[in-house]
């Protein structure tokens, strides 16, 4: 609702087909002849848990556990 976000025309809206529409701020950069789209839907909670918990070293079985206690 910030008046400077709305004057700026910084809002785009989005449809998800889960979610349904709703607005995100656009990037800051704003690139004469590059406009910047969005083209994916934000992750949805915990989409990359398991990716980022490989990454960071955890074991396919602590990760097992940690879902299975509701960690993740």
């Amino acid at each position: 609702e910030d008046p400077q976000v709305r004057h700026l025309d910084r809002l785009v809206t989005f449809r998800d087909p889960e979610l349904g529409a709703f607005q995100l701020v656009k990037n800051g950069a704003n690139l004469l002849g590059t406009p910047i789209d969005v083209a994916l839907s934000p992750p949805k909670l915990g989409e990359h848990s398991e990716e980022i918990l490989k990454h960071t070293g955890y074991s396919a079985e602590q990760i097992r556990d940690f879902r299975g206690k509701g960690i993740i």
